[in-house]
């Protein structure tokens, strides 16, 4: 009887060391898939989609400041310069293949930012001056252009965060005469797709001062 209770306690320790394994082993899996996700994200953003970022390039923010681009935000915008202080970063990338890069704007301030992220625009060039094309509201860096196309211009893909919104990556697509303004309401990313493209706007905001607007 003695030998009988001794076989049964040694089984259900097996058992029981068996069980910790898978969930030892389990956890490391887990562990090991989403530091490879937050290797491919851009801005170490937490990656809800699993989305693969390995064929994303990374472009900082310009650092020349652009007086044309300042008086276009000055218009646009309806601006004080000495009342209005702020900071902006942009590159310049083409769109539409037309071989005249656009310029994305991003803005960061008081009156550009909040918990769901801050505002952007984009401008195009036409005749030597800057038009705005779309503006954005609740952008977070950075941004990525993708290489595919909706309406022969680049879909745009941005992490939404905050402000009530659902977190994840979503996808902007040209309508013929602009982007979609409001990215928290956009279809998300499918999980697990490939992103290729370019992520402009890649600073460390926190870090990067971006050029002050006064």
């Amino acid at each position: 009887m003695y030998k009988l209770k001794t076989l049964i306690v040694g089984l259900i320790s097996i058992s029981l060391l068996l069980e910790c394994s898978k969930v030892v082993a389990k956890e490391q899996l887990t562990i090991t898939k989403a530091e490879k996700t937050v290797q491919n994200t851009p801005g170490n953003v937490v990656n809800l989609n699993y989305l693969d970022f390995s064929n994303v390039s990374y472009v900082a923010s310009e650092k020349n400041r652009d007086k044309k681009l300042e008086a276009a935000l000055v218009k646009l915008y309806k601006l004080k310069p000495g009342e209005d202080k702020f900071r902006y970063y942009y590159n310049k990338i083409d769109l539409n293949g037309d071989n005249k890069p656009e310029l994305f704007v991003y803005l960061v301030g008081s009156s550009f930012s909040g918990t769901g992220g801050s505002s952007a625009v984009i401008f195009k060039v036409e005749d030597g001056e800057y038009k705005p094309l779309s503006q954005f509201t609740l952008v977070h860096n950075p941004i990525i252009i993708s290489n595919n196309r909706t309406n022969g211009w680049k879909d745009i893909i941005m992490y939404v965060s905050g402000g009530g919104a659902e977190s994840g990556y979503v996808e902007l697509k040209f309508n013929g005469n602009s982007y979609p303004s409001n990215p928290s309401i956009q279809p998300k990313v499918k999980s697990g797709t490939k992103v290729s493209g370019t992520a402009i706007i890649s600073d460390d905001i926190s870090k990067v001062p971006g050029i002050l607007f006064e």
